[in-house]
């Protein structure tokens, strides 16, 4: 069994940057299978 998927819209990079001006301080880490993960603290 295979989850669907679709074509990324936009690049792991730019994903971070949209991330860091949202939520500044956030970090992204590379997951298995093209996931990643979002960490955010409140400052």
């Amino acid at each position: 069994m295979t989850a669907r998927t679709r074509p990324a819209d936009m690049a792991f990079s730019g994903i971070a940057g949209e991330a860091r001006e949202v939520l500044p301080g956030a970090r992204l880490r590379r997951r298995l299978f093209w996931r990643y993960t979002l960490s955010w603290r409140l400052p």
